[in-house]
């Protein structure tokens, strides 16, 4: 993205315009005001999901920016076309390092967003960004270059079987999609912490701890195991317990097999390091064996 193409294709005149991806770009004024511009990725192969993930994207920013938080933040949108958004510029702050509560305050409020009700768009979003695309689509287009075919089949098997077999909650919650440290942190200018990115956000009624349970466990210093530490679990289902206190009544057994089976399935097809694939095929051999689980749940979780 260049300055001819701000002014030819938005009608934005800058000074200084620097790419962060091919569809994202800092753009500066003449009185140095920066902010930042998202386009619609343009694609032969993939322009519809591209418009998808930017619409998704923009209508949540939308609700965020039509309505009060007490913790959670995110950038402001200040204009919006039909295939470009600019918003708040925000600086991260390296020093101004995220506490648990902090974030598990703003994550509730994100999860439990009033998004405006458009039943063929949030169908067509389950079915592209939701856990069906990512339980099923996924493995079979990426995993079998890494595992054999019989263990792609049990674990599409075991997705399937505990989205049949778990009960529907009353309310939608909202997942972020890709909780990273590039997507969350504090503004260097007026200290809150911010949200971003949320083209990847999808709603669920069965597995909305699957995001907090994935604090709670990470992998060991050079691989080759995980710590678990279920606190952040708990201070959730604290926090959440006298707005969502349906959320306290799930199977937090099942929560935890269903994050570490599409945690795996995300970080096995993805991970640049042998190590780190070898460790989540391992994690996922151990979730795919029913009693394999089962002691792994109570050593790691129940006896902690």
């Amino acid at each position: 993205m260049n300055l001819k193409v701000l002014k030819q294709q938005y009608g934005i005149t800058a000074k200084n315009v620097t790419s962060l991806r091919s569809n994202v770009a800092v753009i500066e004024t003449e009185h140095n005001q920066k902010s930042i511009i998202k386009r619609i990725r343009n694609s032969k192969w993939s322009n519809w999901l591209n418009k998808h993930r930017f619409y998704n994207e923009l209508r949540i920013y939308k609700t965020i920016n039509a309505h009060q938080f007490k913790h959670l933040n995110a950038p402001a949108l200040i204009e919006a076309g039909d295939r470009y958004m600019i918003l708040q510029f925000v600086e991260k702050d390296p020093e101004n390092k995220t506490k648990t509560k902090e974030f598990l305050h703003a994550y509730y409020e994100m999860q439990t967003l009033k998004v405006p009700t458009d039943f063929w768009f949030d169908f067509k979003n389950q079915l592209v960004r939701g856990f069906l695309y990512k339980g099923v689509i996924v493995p079979l287009l990426t995993l079998t270059r890494h595992l054999k075919i019989t263990t792609v089949a049990r674990m599409i098997f075991l997705f399937l079987s505990m989205q049949w077999k778990s009960k529907k909650l009353k309310n939608g919650y909202w997942l972020h999609g890709d909780l990273t440290m590039q997507n969350i942190y504090h503004n260097k200018e007026d200290g809150k912490l911010y949200f971003l990115d949320f083209e990847n956000l999808f709603y669920t009624r069965k597995w909305p701890l699957i995001e907090v349970v994935q604090k709670c466990y990470w992998l060991k210093c050079g691989g080759y195991g995980f710590h678990v530490d279920t606190k952040v679990l708990y201070q959730y289902l604290n926090i959440t317990k006298s707005g969502s206190p349906e959320l306290g009544q799930l199977s937090l057994k099942d929560q935890f097999r269903f994050s570490i089976l599409m945690n795996s399935i995300s970080n096995i097809a993805i991970a640049k390091s042998k190590i780190k694939r070898d460790t989540y095929i391992m994690l996922l051999n151990i979730i795919l064996n029913k009693k394999s689980f089962d002691n792994w749940y109570r050593s790691n979780v129940v006896e902690q």
